[in-house]
């Protein structure tokens, strides 16, 4: 999950930030409101945190019930009986049907297939009925989620992106594969939620889920598309640069295919494995299908960038903010008063299919035996772009009984019982 990096440069930040703080107190205050929340977080028994309820791994998995199916119009949706996707199985099909009118335009579609969505409601059931948590299908007409009914949750704010990612291959089915990035920047385009991309890449660059060294360039995870903030923003760009028609000539051009021992192969680049690789194939088309090399582009990107880095809003809600801060209070609290239990209630319940109940037991009291005596200030909250649910990150300084400080990062998502921790310096 790239914690140990995330975590170094936070701590260089961190660093930088108690200096500023040491020498001028009031220069963190002032710009409060812009850059994120700067908060004593301090546990004090005399007046100890809220307690949270423990989502712990026991969602049902209806095993042995089968998905039930709803046609109408260019969907066959899939669901469980008694789950929030039966009961809002008119509605899901009403929005993605004005997802696809709109992706199928911007895309020029010529064809209308038919799709298939399962809808599983946790991703145990999704586990047992051997679905996918997320994914589409392209080529299948079909995609695969989990859908809990929750607002703010991606299949609810989000219903045009796996589904863009579905209808992706009809863009020219001779040639149905192109770089990750350009397929990933153009289901974020799509996904219907009227979020400015370059925002939502800012974000992720401010709180270092994405790294910012790399603002208008690429590196390895983005030759799979694996950096969604940085993919949206670019395909944004080009969009904005050169319009619909213009961009899905570019797109088609980046087509591949596997060969050669090389997963993706384009018949004029060459293997696209690199970062380098990448770049050169985008320069190539780039000058072949609208004159500018991939350094002017790079350019007017980094300057977009630059803006949206200077203006985006960083700074959380207040009811928000309070609640990240109290699961911070409650960890120190389980760690003072060696108490598993409640270390566990700060831990989210949604991905269990990795480690379950147990591998989040032993974290809890791994924690609490270690780290006696510790105490922990938080000093950024950062909203970063949505995951399942909203997403943030804090950044967190911890002292021990000797007074040594060291610096985290917590990442937390917004779940239907509330915020939780989804991961940590101290889960490893």
């Amino acid at each position: 999950m790239g914690m140990t990096q995330t975590t170094t440069r936070s701590t260089t930040l961190l660093a930088v930030l108690v200096a500023a703080s040491a020498c001028n107190p009031s220069s963190m205050l002032e710009d409060e409101n812009e850059l994120g929340q700067t908060e004593e977080a301090l546990y004090d028994p005399s007046n100890p945190p809220a307690p949270v309820a423990t989502d712990d791994c026991s969602d049902p998995t209806y095993a042995g019930t089968d998905y039930t199916s709803t046609a109408s119009g260019h969907f066959v949706a899939y669901t469980i009986p008694g789950t929030a996707a039966e009961s809002d199985v008119a509605g899901i099909i009403a929005a993605r049907e004005a997802a696809y009118a709109d992706i199928s335009a911007k895309l020029g579609l010529t064809t209308e297939p038919t799709i298939s969505i399962y809808l599983s409601p946790n991703r145990l059931a999704a586990q047992a009925h051997s679905r996918s948590y997320g994914n589409a299908f392209p080529g299948a007409d079909r995609y695969e989620v989990v859908y809990s009914g929750a607002a703010g949750s991606f299949e609810k704010d989000r219903v045009g992106n796996l589904l863009a990612r579905t209808l992706e291959y009809y863009v020219d089915t001779a040639n149905p594969k192109r770089i990750p990035i350009l397929s990933v920047g153009l289901a974020e385009m799509l996904d219907q939620s009227g979020r400015d991309l370059h925002d939502a890449y800012a974000l992720q660059l401010h709180a270092n889920v994405e790294t910012r060294v790399r603002e208008n360039g690429f590196d390895a995870a983005d030759v799979n598309g694996k950096n969604v903030g940085r993919a949206g923003s670019l395909v944004k760009l080009l969009v904005q640069r050169y319009g619909w028609a213009t961009f899905l000539d570019i797109f088609k051009a980046t087509a591949v295919a596997s060969g050669g021992g090389c997963s993706m192969r384009s018949t004029t680049y060459g293997c696209i494995n690199s970062a380098t690789a990448l770049t050169a194939m985008l320069d190539g088309i780039l000058t072949a299908k609208t004159g500018d090399s991939w350094a002017t582009v790079a350019a007017d990107w980094k300057a977009t960038m630059d803006s949206h880095l200077a203006t985006v809003k960083l700074n959380m809600g207040t009811a928000d903010k309070n609640a990240i801060t109290n699961l911070v209070n409650l960890m120190d609290q389980a760690i003072e008063t060696s108490d598993p239990a409640i270390y566990r209630s700060t831990m989210e319940g949604f991905y269990c299919e990795w480690g379950g109940d147990a591998m989040r037991d032993d974290i809890a009291q791994r924690t609490i035996d270690s780290l006696h005596g510790s105490t922990s200030t938080v000093f950024r909250i950062i909203p970063t772009s949505a995951g399942n649910f909203p997403t943030a990150r804090a950044l967190v300084m911890r002292v021990d009984e000797r007074s040594v400080r060291s610096f985290h990062t917590l990442s937390l998502e917004k779940f239907p019982q509330g915020w939780r921790v989804t991961y940590g310096p101290d889960w490893w």
